[in-house]
């Protein structure tokens, strides 16, 4: 059993990792004042998606087919299984305004960024953000997040979380270059009777290598048929 907190536990007793951390921005009160506060290399590569003509659009349920294609193509090229669309056509439903989808999309027409967002309690997390890997030039994510956060402002919240991510990695570096900082999680185990090894039920896993590869190599309709039936027996 695996015990998710955000708060060191050490009463428990229990082996623990702390590799993961959740990058959290705490939001100015303006969008200009935090424009002012990022790295000149970020400046430059919002401006870069702005020069190539990218735009953002919000919206709710009607953005879901182009969220999904998105996300579909992007946990196919990861190596990983995907939910269905249903999953998150509920997630919509259930959650209401507070649910928001965000999708940067190419002078073509074509989405090249999209993600999933969840406002609550004064912030806005991010659980699902994807992009197409042909479009990376341009900086479409560059310019999704800076929207994402630029909207949050307006809305007078108090922080952005940007999610999960492994401490150093590369996500976690995009991150930290609008001026989000770590906050660890401590994931705590209970073990079979015995202990042993911890599990290492992630894609850093060696033992996932030749999966993931297969699974990057399929063609994106199969992953999206397969997919859903694969991830309701991974934790």
């Amino acid at each position: 059993m695996e015990l998710r907190h955000t708060h060191a536990h050490e009463h428990l007793g229990l082996p623990a990792r702390t590799a993961k951390v959740a990058m959290i921005l705490e939001l100015p009160k303006t969008p200009a004042d935090l424009l002012k506060s990022l790295e000149g290399r970020v400046r430059n590569q919002i401006k870069q998606s702005q020069l190539a003509c990218l735009t953002v659009e919000e919206g709710q349920s009607e953005k879901l087919d182009d969220f999904y294609k998105v996300f579909v193509r992007n946990m196919r090229d990861l190596g990983t299984p995907s939910y269905p669309r249903r999953f998150f056509a509920s997630f919509l439903r259930h959650m209401g305004e507070r649910a928001r989808i965000y999708i940067a999309r190419h002078p073509n027409g074509r989405p090249a960024a999209a993600s999933l967002t969840l406002t609550w309690n004064g912030r806005t997390e991010v659980p699902w953000a994807s992009s197409v890997r042909d479009y990376n030039p341009l900086r479409p994510n560059n310019l999704l997040y800076w929207t994402m956060i630029e909207r949050a402002i307006e809305r007078g919240e108090r922080a952005f979380d940007f999610g999960r991510s492994t401490e150093g990695g590369g996500t976690y570096r995009f991150k930290a270059g609008f001026g989000a900082k770590p906050h660890r999680f401590h994931w705590h185990y209970f073990l079979p009777a015995g202990g042993g090894a911890l599990p290492g039920l992630n894609p850093e896993n060696p033992k996932f290598k030749f999966a993931i590869a297969i699974w990057q190599r399929l063609p994106v309709p199969i992953t999206r048929l397969l997919g859903p039936r694969i991830v309701r027996g991974l934790p």
